[in-house]
């Protein structure tokens, strides 16, 4: 079914599209929403050719309901003129199905509107160019989109999973409306990119304290926390606190002796970590004052914390630096990149969305929704 959309409509096609992403854990959608999406088309009538290079064709709004089958079992009548459907009943006042559209609208439907719209005129702009993209830049793409996205969702596994939760949509849609538009995207932006060394050193200069390196350490430590061994007790008493103390000025004696500080601590400790790099500020601060007074190589004397005993060593140690612009060359080139990629592909969608708006192709029916 397609008819173009009404502003109630639209409103209510964002607000479901907005609440199937965030209130599903994304390993499924509830029933309880039908899938609707806001999608840009383009009369039938117009194809691009090569000879369109100086005009941009523009799209109308419409409305586009998947099968019902596809992704749920019920379809969300959008046509008004029915009573709304009561979701759920809370002390006498009814919760009905509009309610919850409108909260998703207030909190997120604009957003998505915004996104939904300009990312479909965007795609259309950028197969009118006609851009080379391969399909090993697409995977290769879509396999670092994963990467990011199951640090997001560490609870999520399938790719199917991972691309409903961040964009509700299967894999396959998201190859073709996010990664394909952001590679060609990068495409346009990089055939316009004139940079020689002079200009990175000067952006470097300007960026130069985010690329220092802190003084840090590699550390390791033999942990002894007091323990109490009578039933039922938690808090440690001054005996439990005797007892790790003797234990830590055992495990001191043997490092000092020179035994193999790994065995020490696999020996003794109750929590022990070994070679891990820190930088000032992430350890407790006696800690922290003994680990870098101390040379590569000794062991502090015990200290004790409130969390019990530790004996720490250093294995290596880096002093502040400040890199040259030619050891970080490759990485400030890569931020320099990205940050003129978004700034211009930000401008670049402004352009076009306001094309779409003069030409009378995008028509508003709330001036709300003008994105001003």
């Amino acid at each position: 079914m397609r008819r173009i959309a009404t502003l109630p409509s639209l409103l209510a096609a964002v607000a479901l599209s907005t609440g199937a992403a965030a209130a599903a854990d994304a390993e499924s959608v509830s029933p309880s929403f039908a899938k609707v999406r806001v999608a840009v088309s383009y009369p039938s009538e117009i194809t691009p050719t090569a000879g369109d290079a100086d005009q941009t064709v523009l799209p109308v709004v419409t409305i586009d309901e998947f099968p019902a089958d596809a992704i749920v079992s019920e379809t969300v009548d959008l046509s008004g003129g029915s009573e709304p459907r009561v979701l759920a009943t809370l002390y006498g006042t009814p919760i009905t199905e509009e309610d919850v559209l409108n909260e998703l609208w207030e909190r997120r439907g604009k957003e998505t509107f915004e996104w939904m719209v300009g990312r479909d005129i965007l795609q259309r702009e950028l197969r009118r160019l006609r851009l080379s993209v391969t399909d090993m830049e697409v995977g290769d793409c879509f396999d670092a989109h994963l990467a990011v996205l199951r640090k997001a969702y560490p609870h999520l596994k399938r790719a199917d999973a991972l691309t409903r939760a961040a964009a509700g949509m299967p894999p396959d849609e998201y190859r073709e409306r996010t990664v394909w538009v952001e590679l060609a995207l990068r495409k346009v932006m990089d055939a316009t990119l004139e940079l020689n060394d002079e200009d990175l050193r000067t952006y470097y200069a300007s960026v130069q304290a985010d690329f220092i390196r802190p003084e840090r350490v590699l550390v390791s430590q033999v942990f002894v926390a007091p323990r109490s061994d009578a039933p039922g007790e938690e808090i440690p008493t001054e005996e439990d606190w005797r007892r790790a103390e003797l234990q830590i000025l055992e495990a001191h004696n043997r490092l000092r002796l020179g035994e193999n500080f790994a065995d020490v601590a696999r020996a003794y400790g109750t929590g022990g970590q070994l070679s891990r790099w820190v930088k000032r500020g992430e350890l407790l601060r006696e800690l922290e004052d003994a680990a870098f007074a101390i040379r590569p190589g000794s062991i502090t004397t015990p200290l004790r914390t409130s969390m019990g005993f530790h004996v720490l060593t250093v294995e290596e140690k880096e002093e502040r630096n400040v890199p040259s612009f030619e050891e970080v060359r490759e990485e400030v080139l890569a931020r320099f990149r990205e940050e003129r990629f978004v700034r211009l592909a930000g401008e670049f969608m402004a352009r076009l969305r306001e094309k779409a708006l003069e030409s009378g192709g995008l028509v508003l029916a709330d001036e709300s929704l003008s994105g001003e």
